[in-house]
């Protein structure tokens, strides 16, 4: 690639080229300068040491970063090989620091004096903030490198060559959850020993080959992985734009397999006999459309099909203004619906009518209020500030009511980085150090956050002036 030159043609967000010299130059000639310790120095060489290995040894190209031509398509491919070749690299570093994080948190715990049970308890939350991800993202990925690193040294050195994407790592880590031990070390001789296993191989494939592996060498406790693994089956909702959703189900493989079929095959008989909408939104109306009204369960035997019941009410609780709510024509307004957040408030207005969007309503349908038994809580908001009006109340527990307005004015769990559903109303400053059970000292926290809050010596308070009231600065302690 040319003397400090980018894609874009900018050179502003580098600004690394000296009046007169090489860019590269001077990158290792300001790193040279540091001062810092020297296991600060040799982590920082290392990272030097991936790049300049992820660009001149680039496995997933045939020419390198600098056997390639300024300006051509070789250099572009070469570059993003070569970034991908570093991610994995990096991601060993992180695996490898994560573990060390943890255990230096428990050993700095030990020192103060924690009870051996609660040695490391709060590495999770720590290790969270400083990656900015989720409380619970980062407890997957810990066990993910702590199985790597203990158990899997070979992995940990193809993942630093490049050997190995981040993607398959993780596959092959999440394959191997509840494996013990002893398996994981042989499953890494077998990569060590059969390299080209990985070869092409994407993440879902690579996960069936590991848990075909596993069940190869742990066939004494596959009935066990096979309850634990459908005890933990699960539904889960992730917000999408435009008042969309994201229903995901974690089922037991014949079931999701009966489940689909049924939905498909019904969907293309629906589309055959004239229905307009296609076949992925005909399945997902379909499968709506059994959950909301759906059988009693008391199945009789032989072919005599279940009773059906009457669609359940919906009690959903709406944060909207008045003027939003009465029929302002603005597209620019939102509200906020409990347990999916923010959404444009003329979903909420058409809802309310009987004509969501995407659906299509003929004039021969029912009336809305024949097919939609839904209770809509709406909670007012100031146009103006856009703030609830605040509760407050002298008793330690939130009441029903005004925990009610601070899950909806939360929406998510209020620790830092972490989206999980709310569980619990807390205070920010605790009861016990005089904090009000208030609307703008409360907070919504899911169960995981509220009961590990305390634990690594957080620093809480109320933010000001905020929008939500609720929001919370959270920090760990300075070690």
């Amino acid at each position: 690639m040319r003397n400090g030159e980018h894609p874009g043609g900018d050179t502003s967000r580098q600004d690394l080229a000296a009046p007169s010299g090489d860019v590269l130059e001077d990158v290792l000639g300001r790193f040279g300068e540091i001062e810092a310790a020297p296991a600060a120095r040799a982590l920082l060489a290392q990272a030097l040491a991936a790049t300049l290995m992820a660009f001149t040894r680039t496995r997933s190209v045939r020419d390198p970063l600098p056997d390639t031509a300024p300006g051509s398509t070789e250099e572009a491919l070469a570059v993003l090989a070569g970034i991908d070749h570093l991610r994995s690299s990096l991601a060993a570093m992180d695996a490898t620091w994560q573990v060390a994080a943890e255990q230096r948190i428990r050993r700095d715990d030990a020192s103060r004096g924690a009870p051996p049970a609660e040695q490391g308890r709060g590495a999770g939350q720590e290790i969270a903030l400083a990656r900015r991800i989720s409380p619970a993202a980062s407890s997957f990925s810990q066990a993910k490198a702590r199985r790597l690193v203990e158990s899997m040294p070979a992995a940990v050195e193809r993942l630093w060559s490049g050997a190995m994407t981040d993607q398959q790592a993780s596959a092959i880590s999440g394959a191997l959850d509840g494996a013990g031990a002893e398996t994981c070390r042989r499953i890494d001789d077998h990569l060590r020993e059969h390299p080209e296993f990985l070869h092409g191989k994407g993440h879902k494939r690579l996960q069936s080959d590991i848990r075909d592996l596993v069940q190869k060498l742990e066939p004494e406790g596959s009935r066990e992985r096979a309850e634990r693994a459908a005890r933990s089956r699960h539904v889960r909702m992730t917000p999408l734009a435009d008042g969309m959703a994201r229903v995901t189900a974690v089922l037991r493989g014949i079931d999701a397999a009966a489940l689909m079929q049924s939905l498909h095959t019904r969907a293309e008989s629906l589309r055959a006999s004239g229905a307009k909408a296609s076949l992925p939104a005909l399945e997902a109306d379909l499968l709506v459309e059994d959950v909301l009204s759906g059988s009693d369960g008391e199945e009789a035997s032989g072919l005599e099909r279940p009773r059906p019941r009457p669609r359940p009410g919906l009690d959903v609780g709406i944060v909207i203004t008045d003027t939003v709510l009465l029929g302002r024509d603005d597209e620019a307004e939102t509200a906020e619906l409990e347990g999916y957040g923010i959404l444009p408030a003329h979903i909420v207005r058409d809802t309310l009518l009987g004509r969501p969007p995407g659906h299509l309503r003929s004039s021969e349908d029912d009336h809305p209020d024949e097919a939609v038994s839904a209770f809509f809580r709406r909670l007012y908001r100031s146009p103006r500030t856009g703030d609830l009006i605040a509760m407050e109340s002298r008793a330690r527990a939130f009441p029903a009511g005004l925990a009610r307005m601070i899950r909806w004015r939360d929406t998510t769990c209020r620790a830092p980085w972490c989206n999980a559903r709310i569980r619990h109303s807390d205070h920010v400053v605790p009861h016990h150090l005089g904090g009000a059970t208030s609307y703008a000292n409360g907070q919504g926290l899911c169960a995981r956050c509220n009961l590990l809050k305390e634990h690594g010596l957080w620093i809480l308070s109320p933010l000001s002036g905020s929008r939500s009231g609720g929001d919370v600065v959270e920090g760990p302690p300075e070690r």
